[in-house]
């Protein structure tokens, strides 16, 4: 079962393991790669900034569409240890034969809730892109990064619904 981070927020994961790596190298040449990314990594396991009071800073403008501080990128980074364990997805196959990832758990008092996802809901666009395999999420993650809009596309009771998420 794969956490839905790595399909809706991994694209702030990326930056930072590139950046921890990096300083990591130029400090630490004598250590292995993976040793230093695991270390790097860990310092992270019990760092949580992320809180409900954060999730209220969230607005939600219509059914589909909401309004996400910028600080909260950084925030939910910080916190991925806590984030990982509030949702989880599943590859699938959709009724008309693409492929998506099904939520199949989201904690109650989620963020993932706060943005609108449901247990149930299978996701397959971002920004346009298929979420068809695990190299064309890192893909479609890695350019989400720069953007200042989110458009998720995915399927709910059997109908496509699109979820618009600005950042501001």
């Amino acid at each position: 079962m794969k956490n839905l981070i790595l399909f809706i927020l991994s694209f702030f994961l990326l930056p930072l393991v590139a950046t921890l790596t990096a300083f990591s190298l130029a400090n630490a040449q004598d250590q292995s790669r993976a040793s230093i990314i695991n270390k790097s990594l860990e310092s992270f396991k019990n760092f949580n900034l992320l809180s409900s009071n954060d999730y209220k800073r969230i607005k939600k403008i219509n059914k589909n569409s909401f309004l996400i501080p910028k600080d909260l990128r950084v925030k939910a980074l910080l916190s991925l240890p806590k984030i990982t364990q509030e949702a989880k997805a599943i590859k699938t196959v959709t009724r008309g034969g693409g492929s998506g990832y099904l939520i199949t758990y989201i904690d109650k008092d989620s963020i993932f809730r706060k943005i609108g996802l449901e247990v149930g809901d299978i996701l397959v666009k971002i920004n346009g892109a298929k979420l068809t395999n695990s190299q064309q999420v890192t893909k479609v993650f890695s350019n989400t990064i720069k953007v200042n809009n989110i458009n998720l596309e995915l399927i709910r009771d059997r109908l496509m619904v699109k979820n618009n998420y600005k950042f501001i």
